[in-house]
């Protein structure tokens, strides 16, 4: 789903009144008209919404409003190693601690600190096999009722908690395992931060509400503010299918020719890299992108919710072999999914777009964000080999955990085929057979299926036909891709933005007459309200003057000398909501001729 462009009216949401003749406005549109009749102001550049205030919300670069993006469930996480000596301590503060290891920064992740360290590491990181004395820093959101909360730590080695109460700090410093009590006055949303240190050998957090009580970063209690971020979500899988952590990468650029820089404890061959996020288009049009893949590695590129390049068939034609591909795109942020494959050798990606005619280059990390556009997408992996029978069904099961209420939006596997290949091959979910190609090669990925799409998440089997007296084919290294949203946790957007406007000269209106708003919704609602003063200072203490659907304002509102509008758009968390265009209508007093 793309982000249209700004002067497209949507529904009822886009009004514009018929008597009201507007002109065409010069300049951005925010001048003024003549002496007389009617006059609008418009906003609908960068330039204009950055004079306004903004909550929950973003101004994006093509002239827009759009909601914050968040990593739901996660914090950004830091890793720093090499400066010898610990800087985690009872009176230390977090900023103190980041100033004195800043230079020594090796990667950077978007993790539940609670997460579960393989060999006793964080993951994602670029520490290495061995961290050695090592410090992790965590930034985010943390939701928690006021009053006191008993925090119960059982780390490995010391942490430090630090949560801002209105315009206090509260700080906790926690060696191994204690409870302590954190108090705050201020209920919500509060940005957190946590600085975790190990001295060298295993690392562990485990940090919960009482001893006994539920995970104190629970995922519908964390977020990490992403609008600021670049990159794209990077992920592991061993074996093709086993997901082994994961971190925030600058670009789809890369080659690794042994252990993954990134440290995401996956061996040097026989893995999947797997990148995620969103890229920018200043502008609508065709796009090309190239998918460059190492000598025998296999990887796909999806925008929003379609294939446009793979390499999954050597030597094959067709959509299975199709390295170059072209897309039409709309302005705005687009969901990117990129699979790299690597059988053997070094692992090697390099990822290139451009406009159509134009040079393609690589894409630069400005362009970037590790968020998802269409909701959230999510894998499952069947470790186990599955030994067909001779010329029986086997059935493959793929057992996802989706969020309560959640809704499929796409779906994609891949696994290794020994020979003999099946005879036939199907995807079933929710009571829907999908037939698939059996292909020529042992690796086994194809394009989306169609399997519960707009039906709530379950689980997803692939089924084979083998064939018969041909022996047994072994089916190995099974991962499954579905994409979905909905649901009460994980929303990669917050589900409230309010846009107040600068102060408008309406010097000579005798009316307003119409608030129109253009926006690209999506399972989302707009608030309008407007005010006007005769001075700025009058402005500020006026009342706000409800505005309906329709856009046209009550006759009740004076004209004024200033005027402004607010806005409050409500997407639902998931969907991709943004405000394009605003237009301010008003009625001058008309001036007797000489």
């Amino acid at each position: 789903m793309g982000v249209r462009g700004r002067f497209v009216l949507v529904g009822a949401l886009a009004f514009v009144c018929p008597a009201c003749s507007f002109h065409a406005p010069s300049g951005d549109g925010n001048d003024a008209g003549g002496s007389g009749g009617s006059d609008r102001r418009v906003d609908d550049l960068e330039a204009d919404f950055a004079l306004g205030t903004l909550t929950d919300g973003v101004v994006a670069p093509r002239g827009a409003v759009e909601p914050t993006p968040y990593a739901s469930g996660r914090l950004v996480a830091r890793g720093y190693k090499g400066y010898g000596n610990n800087q985690v301590v009872a009176e230390a503060a977090i900023t103190d601690i980041e100033t004195a290891i800043q230079a020594f920064q090796v990667g950077t992740a978007l993790a539940d600190p609670n997460e579960l360290m393989p060999d006793g590491r964080p993951l994602g990181l670029s520490f290495g096999r061995d961290p050695g004395e090592s410090t992790v820093l965590y930034d985010g959101e943390l939701y928690l009722p006021a009053g006191d909360h008993d925090i119960y730590f059982d780390v490995d080695d010391d942490v430090i908690l630090e949560v801002t109460d209105g315009t206090e700090t509260r700080r906790i410093f926690a060696h191994f395992t204690s409870t302590q009590v954190l108090h705050l006055d201020h209920g919500g949303w509060n940005p957190v931060r946590l600085a975790f240190h190990q001295a060298g050998g295993g690392a562990r957090i485990h940090i919960t509400l009482g001893q006994t009580g539920p995970d104190l970063f629970a995922p519908d209690a964390t977020r990490a503010r992403l609008d600021a971020r670049h990159g794209l979500v990077l992920r592991g899988l061993e074996e093709f299918s086993d997901p082994r952590g994961s971190a925030i990468l600058a670009t789809p650029d890369f080659e690794y020719a042994s252990y993954p820089t990134p440290d995401l404890d996956v061996g040097q061959d026989r893995m999947t890299l797997r990148l995620t996020g969103q890229v920018y288009v200043a502008n609508a049009g065709m796009y090309a992108f190239d998918l460059g893949l190492g000598a025998g590695d296999h990887g796909r590129l999806w925008l929003d919710d379609r294939q446009v390049a793979a390499v999954l068939v050597s030597g094959a034609t067709g959509p299975t072999n199709q390295p170059t591909g072209t897309v039409q795109l709309d302005a705005g942020w687009h969901s990117i999914l990129i699979d790299q494959f690597d059988t053997s050798g070094s692992a090697i990606l390099h990822v290139t777009m451009g406009a159509m005619g134009a040079a393609r280059t690589a894409i630069s990390t400005e362009r970037l964000r590790p968020v998802p556009l269409r909701g959230l997408t999510e894998t499952a992996a069947t470790v186990n080999d599955f030994d067909a029978t001779d010329g029986g069904t086997t059935l493959i099961p793929l057992n996802f955990e989706p969020i309560e209420g959640s809704v499929v939006e796409l779906y994609d596997d891949s696994f290794l085929a020994s020979d003999p290949r099946p005879a036939t091959m199907f995807v079933r979910g929710c009571g829907i057979d999908v037939p698939q190609a059996v292909l020529s090669t042992a690796q086994q990925a194809r394009e989306s299926a169609v399997v519960c799409s707009g039906q709530a998440a379950s689980d997803i089997e692939i089924v084979t036909t083998d064939v018969s007296g041909g022996g047994r084919p072994t089916f190995s290294a099974i991962s499954g891709l579905v994409s979905y949203h909905g649901g009460s946790a994980y929303r990669p957007f917050t589900d409230r933005v309010t846009f107040v406007s600068r102060s408008f000269d309406t010097t000579g209106a005798v009316a307003l007459t119409s608030l129109a708003v253009t926006t690209v919704p999506v399972n989302a609602t707009v608030e309008r309200f407007v005010r006007t003063g005769s001075s700025p200072a009058q402005l500020a203490d006026a009342a706000w003057t409800p505005v309906g659907d329709d856009g046209i304002i009550p006759g009740s509102v004076p004209g004024g000398v200033v005027a402004q509008y607010k806005l409050v758009l409500h997407p639902d968390g998931w969907s991709f909501a943004s405000v394009e265009q605003v237009t301010l209508a008003f009625e001058r007093a008309t001036m007797p001729a000489d």
